[in-house]
């Protein structure tokens, strides 16, 4: 289950650095009066496939935002038991969502939906990676949610007081180097 969320960062990436480099090209022609046709129309849809696909990666690496501030507060023996019921709700969410979207998706590409900018897109490919990132999702959180459930350790995000605690055992050994 590692590669995938690896996959999808680096996908996540790729369409970023596209998106960045086609709204740069786009400056940098613009005052010579060229025109690149739906840059910002290409540039969003890729920003949505960064976004989707980014948030499966960022879950897997434990950066993905939560708010977790009532589960720290019970007592340990409750905290796990929160955490699987949590990851089992966050799963049928998703799993709902992706279920949706994708449907949008197939009546886009059925009834052959195009954007309506100066290049026409199938609006089924850049609708289709939402589906795929939340299925993604789901599938993650389903893993930890079974997991959890047959005893293991479940990905949990990095406290602010562990980030705090890296953060200062870096800079000591920073300086203990020099």
């Amino acid at each position: 289950m590692r590669f995938i969320p690896l996959v999808a960062g680096a996908v996540a990436a790729a369409c970023m650095a596209g998106m960045v480099l086609l709204l740069l090209a786009q400056i940098v022609v613009r005052p010579f009066g060229i025109l690149i046709p739906s840059a910002e129309d290409i540039a969003t849809f890729l920003m949505v496939a960064a976004a989707f696909l980014g948030a499966v990666h960022a879950y897997a690496a434990g950066s993905h935002v939560r708010v977790d501030l009532a589960v720290q507060r019970l007592p340990a023996r409750v905290q796990r038991p929160i955490e699987i019921v949590s990851l089992v709700g966050a799963t049928a969410l998703l799993a709902w969502l992706a279920f949706r979207s994708a449907q949008l998706a197939y009546f886009a590409y059925r009834f052959h939906d195009m954007s309506d900018t100066l290049v026409p897109v199938p609006l089924w490919i850049p609708m289709g990676v939402v589906p795929i990132g939340l299925g993604l999702f789901a599938l993650a959180t389903a893993v930890d949610a079974v997991t959890g459930l047959r005893g293991g350790e479940m990905r949990r995000t990095e406290g602010e007081k562990e980030e705090a605690i890296e953060l200062v055992r870096g800079a000591v050994a920073g300086k203990e180097r020099k």
